[in-house]
């Protein structure tokens, strides 16, 4: 029998897997920021990192942006093939800003033996989204933007060849996410400080249902649908000239989410809570901190109470090496604690998940984000 990759497809397709430990590329994120920062960015108006939270994100200001991020998927040894990639792109043009996102969780390869007489052979598991979002400002300080993305999961035959069924899509979904941001400075302009007050909402994932069959007949046809509501407050100093940096910045963020879909076995488990800030200074280094609160006890923390994550982040100007250019190069890094996995039966569970971003974007003029 196929016992190591049924065994993974099971934890796939069972309500813990999706729901509470997040095997998943559908709705986990991989970039370093908004995971330092508890995912809490239904309100931060990132080109790049707010993709997952709210396709609203608009900036004028921030031109072309190109990311990479990895995040560990191992929560435990025995699953040390299992790897979140993301690649993301947004460009903001006179007609609105443009962005696409990739999202994958790799499952490895794995031997396979079926029939009889046993046949041997390999099968590379994976499953990815696609997501492309458009936003635009419909009036002063409020923008809105839509969200388009499918998702699907694969399974090919590698080496070898087996009598047995792989599993097999019979409806690919379509699925939209709209969202809205509304923005407020609460200080005067004059100030030697300014300041940025944002309130964000977004509605996720409605469209098509998702069906796939398996090697046991599993019929999955649910895919999570969310509402989220939060803010984010950006405070930083103004620089003496226009082309300098701010010597120093402050954001906090916080949101809310609601599981619209629950499934019958999940009951009440539908809040969830995220929560985080940032320090940056001279626009080049940031150091990060935030946390989430789960309604159920999982890999990532116990029901109701606070789980902590961290990060920091470097964004270097390629104008620093005397290229007259402003690019810049974006490092980013975040730890994900981890739960004791004692009440699910694995051994050797890992400590803490890490998570790598590596990007650049070229604004069109310098501005604090």
């Amino acid at each position: 029998m196929r016992t190591q990759l049924l065994i993974t497809v099971l934890l796939f397709f069972t309500s813990l897997s999706f729901a509470q430990l997040g095997l998943s590329s559908f709705d986990v994120p991989v970039d370093a920021k908004s995971i330092s920062m508890g995912e809490s960015f239904v309100a931060v108006n990132d080109p790049l990192s707010s993709l997952m939270y709210n396709p609203a994100s608009y900036n004028p200001n921030s031109g072309l942006s190109v990311s990479y991020s990895q995040r560990r998927a191992n929560l435990v040894n025995d699953m040390n093939q299992f790897m979140y990639y993301n690649a993301s792109v947004s460009y903001n043009s006179p007609i609105g800003e443009f962005a696409f996102l990739y999202n994958r969780l790799d499952w490895g390869t794995y031997d396979i033996t079926a029939g009889s007489p046993a046949i041997s052979g390999k099968t590379h598991l994976y499953d990815h989204l696609f997501l492309v979002k458009y936003s635009y400002p419909i009036a002063d300080n409020l923008t809105c933007g839509v969200a388009i993305k499918t998702y699907n999961i694969i399974e090919v035959l590698t080496a070898g060849y087996s009598s047995a069924p792989m599993l097999e899509t019979t409806s690919l979904p379509v699925l939209v996410d709209i969202g809205a941001l509304y923005s407020k400075s609460l200080l005067p302009s004059d100030q030697d400080v300014k300041d940025k007050l944002t309130f964000g909402l977004s509605i996720q994932n409605y469209g098509s249902d998702f069906r796939q069959k398996g090697d046991l007949a599993i019929e999955f046809v649910r895919l999570p649908r969310y509402a989220r509501i939060g803010f984010s407050y950006l405070l930083s100093t103004s620089p003496d000239k226009q082309s300098s940096p701010s010597i120093l910045g402050v954001q906090i963020s916080g949101e809310y989410r609601n599981l619209l879909n629950p499934l019958p076995s999940q009951g009440s488990e539908r809040d969830y809570w995220g929560f985080g800030s940032e320090l940056t200074v001279y626009e080049l280094l940031s150091l990060r901190i935030g946390g989430d609160i789960m309604p159920y006890t999982g890999a990532y923390g116990n029901k109701g109470v606070p789980s902590v994550r961290y990060g920091v982040g470097i964004k270097f100007p390629f104008k620093y090496l005397g290229v007259n250019t402003p690019l810049r190069l974006h490092v980013g890094y975040a730890g994900i604690p981890l739960n004791s996995l004692v009440d699910y039966s694995f051994e050797n569970a890992k400590a803490t998940l890490q998570v790598f971003s590596l990007g650049v974007d070229y604004p069109l003029n310098n501005s604090n984000q």
